[in-house]
């Protein structure tokens, strides 16, 4: 109780912590899309490593995580979910709207 607490009290922890559950909801997400291709499980993995290596990050007491990051981590997050967690999805409609 104290913890949590300290983490109301705090901004910044607060803003770190918000950031980590955004992070963990996207990589939880990439880990359940059952990939057609290799190669696109591939990049899921690589993107859930990041998901991990940043949640590491977050949680060292000298880690600041400021609105912008966990607005861009909302985004991040709408199109992986949007995309059922298929990432290369996101990509191949892009490129497909370019041409």
């Amino acid at each position: 109780m104290t913890y949590f607490l300290a983490i109301v009290n705090d901004k910044q922890l607060l803003f770190n912590w918000i950031n980590v559950v955004i992070i963990v909801s996207i990589a939880i997400r990439l880990f359940l899309c059952e990939y057609k291709r290799s190669r696109d499980s591939w990049v899921g993995t690589a993107l859930i490593i990041l998901c991990v290596w940043e949640i590491y990050d977050l949680l060292n007491e000298q880690a600041t995580a400021g609105l912008s990051s966990i607005a861009s981590n909302i985004f991040l997050g709408a199109l992986v979910f949007a995309a059922k967690g298929n990432v290369m999805q996101v990509f191949k409609r892009a490129k497909n709207d370019i041409r």
